[in-house]
């Protein structure tokens, strides 16, 4: 069952849409479905941050709450992300993941992390917290990852075989949000 507490905090649409997102885990065509909900959640996302009204750091920190709870989703069905096989899908749903890590305010994230369903009352539910937080990141960090292969710089000697390079997503609303620098 969905956990998304609707009414929570931040406007209706956000919250319904995090919610239906966390439904496209469980479909049977996961990658389609995830994959057109997490398109749809990073194309508003870009618009809030391409809004000229959000361009202070005040302002853009009210937006990202209004999507935290994608985070404590993302993080719940970690398993089932990994067997996504639709990597545009994994993109998308780690850069809104990313979008409200870096512009939340620090601590109503983390008042909003250590409260209610996601407080944790023993040392070892801390922990476990922890874990799962880090193996958020680090999937997110997989996620950028590309591999870079230039025979050319091969034969010179001068890279390694294999060179892994993050990348940096640039939302533009002409493509989707998908312009990688």
């Amino acid at each position: 069952l969905p956990t998304v507490p609707i009414g929570r905090r931040g406007q209706f649409l956000p919250l319904m849409l995090i919610k239906e997102l966390e439904r496209s885990f469980l479909h049977p065509e996961r990658d389609i479905v995830l994959g057109k909900a997490a398109r749809l959640l990073c194309r508003l996302m870009t618009k809030h941050d391409w809004d000229r009204r959000y361009v202070d750091k005040e302002r853009l920190s009210i937006i990202a709450a209004m999507y935290m709870p994608l985070i404590p989703v993302v993080w719940k069905n970690l398993a089932l992300y990994q067997q996504v096989q639709s990597v545009s899908a994994k993109q998308d749903l780690m850069a809104c993941v990313f979008f409200v890590l870096k512009n939340a305010d620090r601590r109503e994230m983390l008042a909003f992390l250590t409260s209610g369903p996601f407080r944790c009352r023993t040392h070892d539910a801390i922990v476990d917290w922890l874990r799962l937080f880090a193996s958020m990141m680090t999937e997110g960090m997989h996620t950028f990852e590309y591999k870079v292969y230039r025979p050319s710089l091969m034969k010179s000697g001068a890279l390694p075989h294999t060179i892994l390079c993050a990348t940096t997503v640039v939302p533009d609303p002409k493509l989707g949000a998908r312009r990688y620098s």
